[in-house]
């Protein structure tokens, strides 16, 4: 199942209450409670009894299966992660200073037209190929502020490296599920997983109203974690650090996420506030992105930078360590 950090499109018709199966589970009986009271347009029941249900996923689920399941898609991301890592490592002939570079699935290439579809063409590349020197590029996707400390704890080479982490996306955005719920709705019948996404696309506005604040990471622990990461590098002597802003969406997707421009900004504060108290370097993508026109320089689903945004990306940050 894919993430669902935002999706566009209009409010659908409401669904209707079908007969469920003969045995029904907690989890499902919560949530058919759920689908009668916005039958009846009672919002107040109707939501906090999906919440309800949601909250009945993981432990509905088998624990060691759950378990395995999280494993396997945590090992596959790892593996994806390192393999674009090994690209940017198999290099000769780099005399230049070394950059380190955190961030999530925004980092990696994309296909289609108009998007970064190999390693040379991704801000990881340009960077490269600009100051010719070592890049070590630890791109997560999905990832979040946990996986930059992780990152900068394990894996990064920091000593004397110039450093910019570029994260917030998947820490911010209001999700209908967060990681082992969506996993675990991998793991139930076809028919209980329908019943959940037909709920989320009939009334997903009227969920995200009822908690802004149901993300990966709440906001407090966003500035303790980008703080954290700026003193891990500080303590390991890193050259330089930098932070990027978090790219928001086209107002587009508003539609089906009310008060997003407010929830981004929020974070983006935060971005700022951690750039400004420890002295290091903000690079304000998300402000040249709407300079320069999203439509340009993001991809067609609105999140991730087109080959436009990456070399965009690319050029403010190597502005930024010139100076």
């Amino acid at each position: 199942m894919k993430s669902d950090v935002l999706l566009l499109g209009d409010e659908c018709d409401a669904v209707t209450v079908e007969a469920p199966p003969p045995d029904v589970p907690r989890v499902l009986a919560v949530l058919n409670d759920a689908y009668r009271a916005a039958a009846e347009g009672d919002f107040g029941r109707a939501i906090p009894h999906f919440c309800a249900a949601r909250s009945e996923l993981v432990p509905y689920v088998n624990s060691q299966r759950l378990a395995a399941a999280v494993s396997s898609e945590s090992r596959k991301l790892g593996d994806e992660s390192r393999a674009f890592e090994a690209l940017a490592a198999d290099r000769e002939n780099l005399t230049g200073p070394r950059t380190v570079l955190l961030s999530d699935s925004l980092g990696l290439p994309r296909a289609g037209p108009g998007e970064a579809d190999c390693f040379e063409k991704t801000y990881a590349g340009l960077i490269l190929h600009a100051r010719r020197g070592p890049v070590q590029p630890i791109f997560r996707r999905l990832g979040t502020t946990w996986d930059v400390v992780d990152g900068l704890v394990n894996r990064a080479s920091l000593a004397g490296a110039d450093v910019m982490i570029h994260i917030g996306l998947n820490d911010c955005a209001v999700r209908m599920f967060k990681e082992k719920e969506r996993i675990a709705l991998t793991l139930v019948s076809e028919y209980l997983r329908e019943r959940f996404l037909r709920f989320v696309k009939a009334y997903r506005s009227k969920i995200v109203l009822s908690d802004l604040d149901y993300t990966y990471t709440p906001l407090h622990v966003f500035r303790d974690r980008l703080s954290r990461s700026v003193q891990i590098a500080r303590r390991s002597r890193a050259r330089s650090i930098s932070i990027a802003t978090i790219v928001q969406p086209p107002e587009t997707f508003a539609v089906r996420t009310p008060r997003m421009a407010w929830n981004f900004n929020r974070y983006n504060s935060v971005v700022r506030e951690v750039a400004e108290q420890n002295g290091i370097t903000l690079i304000d993508i998300n402000g040249l992105c709407h300079h320069h026109g999203k439509e340009k320089t993001l991809s067609a689903d609105g999140m991730h930078l087109s080959a436009a945004g990456h070399t965009l990306m690319a050029d403010a940050y190597l502005d930024s360590i010139e100076q």
